[in-house]
């Protein structure tokens, strides 16, 4: 399978909470991640998305205001990251390797399924997903 443009997807809060109604459905992770779509209806798009940490004034978990420079520059609230206004790093060095550990522990948030077409926005990023790896991580 060739590559396929990579999709930043946006979900509408809810799909990110267990709904006690669909015991068994898995929720969104996060309000903002990336991948591609694998299949699409008139209502519905499937999806295989990862996290991925970018500069982002909204939390890419939770999707709350951010405006602390640590938490601006992951995309990740103080809460949902862990942070909480802190910026634990000495050197620039350090904070280069902190966004990679970011980077790598966000790449294992995956999640696949079918998403309703009116609760979420996507676009391209210009990047490419190479689904036959992305396969490999689930």
């Amino acid at each position: 399978m060739e590559k396929v443009k990579e999709l930043r997807v946006k979900v509408k809060p809810f799909l990110t909470k267990r709904n006690p109604k669909y015991p068994d459905k898995i929720p969104v992770p996060m309000r903002t991640m990336f991948g591609y779509s694998t299949r699409e209806t008139a209502n519905g798009i499937h999806m295989v998305l990862k996290g991925k940490p970018e500069p982002s004034s909204h939390c890419l978990h939770c999707g709350r205001v951010i405006k602390h420079p640590v938490s601006l520059l992951y995309g990740i609230g103080p809460i949902c990251g862990g942070h909480y206004h802190v910026n634990p790093l000495e050197s620039e060095e350090e904070l280069n390797l902190r966004m990679e550990e970011i980077k790598q522990k966000l790449a294992n948030v995956v999640w696949e399924g079918w998403l309703p077409k009116n609760y979420i926005e996507w676009e391209e990023t210009g990047g490419e997903c190479d689904p036959k790896n992305e396969e490999k991580a689930h």
